[in-house]
């Protein structure tokens, strides 16, 4: 706190130089977050208080606060290449892959002292599917961490799409031996052997993974989509529904459900499956058309159709099929709603009370006339 009490008592600072900042052992981390937040207000313009204050909330895992203080850094200053490797660092985390390559690049430019740049640019590189450019990288990179899993799995997809099936293969099965629960290393195996179209090694390597990694529902998923390949659809729909056990919200799973039991011609379990769907992804092409299909058809719910149809007409505003269709559906609802009136109710008395009189006349005419007694 010494440098904090000193700050607080003299305000003047040097203008090319900072002031003395709290080691990350003397002082928890919210407080040199809010330590850096007093300096900024004090010096706005200093780009290196934001870039430390970006380090701090990077540590206390808010990458958006972080986000928005590196960029303010880079903006008052862009020359300083470890701002550039953090920016780069924090889009990886967010997920941002070709900005994040972008900024790591800079970073290598401005010649950033840095052992971690290498594995950084290789992944990076890789997932802007730069595959050439990226293996150097990340060769260099394994010479630094040789026991760090993530550097083979990257090598291994490079080697995988380049169809070397052998380096690819040795390369993930070192990242398991690193990590022996790494899920992604099991998911690219089960790709690979797909797209060699050797099933049964696919599925194995999905079934090892879900045994060392029984909540995946993407290995549950990706065995379920081999046997459908399979036309083993009993095998196929176990599967998607451990899917959906393990991950509610995974719409494809619901969606295959959906296809299975239309073919199936049960259409209700079918529409149970595509609201699921649905409701985590709207914008399936066609989904809420042929939901709209199925109330209209099998539930005679057609407010619910109406609904439906509303919805596909928003994603599809050019389709005149769904504009018949809901002048259909409300020419409908307008019947079921005149059943319910008073007038309906008095026609339907006046046309019973018609035929009942005809009948009467029917069996009238029916019958002989008796011979008068004379």
């Amino acid at each position: 706190m010494l440098c904090w009490l000193l700050f607080a008592c003299n305000n003047k600072v040097v203008e090319d130089r900072l002031v003395p900042l709290p080691t990350e052992n003397a002082e928890k981390i919210s407080q040199q977050i809010h330590f850096m937040g007093t300096l900024i207000e004090q010096y706005p313009d200093k780009a290196e208080y934001y870039f430390r204050r970006a380090k701090f909330y990077l540590a206390a895992n808010k990458e958006l606060l972080a986000a928005t203080d590196i960029n303010k850094a880079v903006e008052l200053d862009s020359t300083k290449a470890n701002y550039f490797f953090l920016k780069a660092s924090i889009l990886d985390l967010q997920g941002d892959y070709k900005k994040g390559l972008l900024a790591a690049q800079k970073a290598e430019k401005l010649g950033v002292q840095e052992i971690r740049l290498q594995k950084l640019l290789g992944k990076m590189l890789v997932l802007n599917q730069k595959m050439p450019q990226a293996l150097p990288y990340l060769e260099k990179a394994q010479k630094i961490f040789p026991k760090d899993s993530q550097i083979y799995y990257y090598q291994g997809l490079i080697h995988s799409a380049n169809k070397d099936t052998l380096r690819a293969v040795d390369n993930f099965g070192k990242a398991l031996q690193i990590e022996p629960r790494y899920e992604a290393v099991f998911i690219a195996l089960t790709d690979l052997f797909v797209q060699l179209n050797m099933p049964k090694k696919a599925l194995e390597y999905a079934q090892n993974g879900i045994h060392r990694i029984p909540k995946s529902a993407l290995l549950y998923y990706k065995s379920a989509k081999i046997y459908l390949r399979e036309s083993k659809k009993i095998q196929a729909q176990d599967y998607l529904q451990r899917t959906l056990r393990a991950d509610s919200t995974f719409w494809q799973a619901s969606f295959e459900l959906y296809r299975i039991y239309s073919q199936q011609k049960d259409l209700k379990t079918a529409a149970r499956y595509l609201e699921k769907a649905l409701r985590e992804k709207p914008d399936i092409t066609n989904g809420f058309l042929q939901l709209a299909w199925i109330y209209e058809t099998q539930y005679k719910d057609f407010g619910a159709a109406l609904k439906a149809y509303q919805k596909a007409q928003k994603s599809d505003p050019k389709n005149t099929h769904i504009d018949l269709a809901i002048e259909r559906i409300n020419k409908r609802i307008a019947e079921e709603a005149y059943k319910q009136t008073d007038e309906y109710r008095e026609m339907l008395k006046q046309k019973w009370l018609r035929q009942k009189d005809s009948l009467k006349r029917v069996i009238a005419d029916s019958i002989p006339s008796l011979p008068r007694k004379k």
